[in-house]
């Protein structure tokens, strides 16, 4: 889960298998939609998964993740994408979209 520092409130939630992987796409605004929906409300300009910010903006987007937003986890053997679909359920993050089923 991360979660808005400021405003205290859970704003994405996601599984994995591999939380290194996982925190690595974070890190790259062309392999996460959550990254690129960031950028987009702290830039002021939208890309897609082709698109770059300049070297600039990606700082930029670096200093926002790291002022305000945590990054909590547990480690579940079984069950993660139950849980995961539970939580977005019950707190309705900012940055997780519904999936289509």
């Amino acid at each position: 889960m991360l979660y808005s520092t400021d405003k205290k409130k859970i704003i994405y939630v996601g599984e994995t298998a591999n939380l290194k992987d996982r925190m690595k796409d974070l890190g790259r605004t062309y392999n996460h939609t959550l990254r690129r929906s960031i950028g987009q409300e702290i830039i002021g300009k939208k890309v897609t998964n082709k698109d770059k910010y300049t070297d600039e903006e990606e700082k930029r987007i670096n200093e926002y993740f790291q002022k305000n937003i945590k990054l909590s986890f547990i480690i579940i053997p079984f069950g993660r994408k139950e849980l995961e679909e539970q939580i977005i359920k019950n707190y309705n993050p900012i940055y997780n979209k519904p999936k289509k089923r």
